[in-house]
């Protein structure tokens, strides 16, 4: 999937057996555009054209730091190699020790945070809604939670590339957090960040122990890989594939996420 290759369903070998010779593609009868995971995820296969006319690769620039164990023999999750073969494969260098605190991307997330409603703070900043909220409300160092988890969408978070990306093992690493900011009515978000729901709330040794998620731009594995599975990773991805405004591509990608997990809920 990240190497731009067809990822077709079996009928188009069984088909191509039958006619004797290989079917052409693209035929949209025989590609799958999402997963099991992920749903569907219209338009896939056109970002991952686009991404080669253009030779930019999903995690070009970006620098993973994979924290936790992955690949438990219990869990028959990837290993942890494997997955780092992974990103790399897509353009990303990874780190192997744990990346120092900067002072100057903390502090640019700080400014943004604080920002007032209606107004803007340096290159990096970001519209506000117009209920008034934030929209860059995802890596505050003042967050209620310390990943992004699977339930938020790829394409609706502010990743700066410049800055280390956690990469968080979801079975070992609590988040305390589970609602998409996407999603969550606005009275229930702050500045800080949508509010941690109680069930899942951190406990002081959590805190203690994995705090330091809060200066960086944390994220589960499994939203990596669904990054993977719709070929965007982040709202400027959005932009350098499409330019602006946004394209009826993305808003049906969004429709269907919302569809498929308003299903599995």
């Amino acid at each position: 999937m990240l190497s731009n290759g067809w990822v077709v369903r079996h009928e188009w070998f069984l088909d191509s057996i039958k006619a004797r010779a290989w079917l052409p593609l693209p035929d949209e009868r025989y590609l799958i555009q999402g997963d099991a995971q992920f749903g569907p995820a219209p338009g896939t296969q056109r970002r991952r054209e686009l991404r080669q006319q253009h030779s930019l690769r999903l995690f070009d620039s970006c620098r993973m730091f994979f924290y936790g164990e992955f690949g438990a023999a219990a869990q028959k999750s990837i290993k942890k190699q494997e997955l780092l073969r992974l990103v790399q494969c897509g353009g990303a260098s990874v780190l192997m020790k744990r990346p120092p605190k900067s002072s100057s991307s903390s502090s640019s997330t700080r400014a943004r945070s604080r920002t007032p409603a209606g107004e803007t703070s340096g290159p990096n900043s970001t519209s506000t809604s117009s209920s008034g909220v934030e929209e860059d409300i995802f890596f505050s160092p003042n967050r209620s939670f310390l990943y992004l988890t699977e339930d938020t969408k790829p394409w609706q978070v502010p990743i700066d590339k410049s800055v280390p990306i956690i990469v968080c093992d979801p079975n070992k690493i609590p988040s305390g957090h589970f609602t998409n900011p996407a999603t969550t009515s606005p009275s229930s978000i702050s500045n800080e960040g949508p509010a941690a729901s109680p069930t899942t709330a951190l406990s002081p040794a959590d805190l203690k122990k994995h705090g330091w998620l809060r200066d960086f731009q944390a994220v589960s594995l499994t939203w990596v890989l669904n990054c993977i599975s719709c070929s965007l990773m982040g709202k400027a991805d959005v932009d350098l594939l499409y330019g602006s405004p946004c394209p009826d591509e993305i808003r049906e990608l969004d429709q269907a996420w919302d569809s498929w997990r308003a299903k599995k809920s």
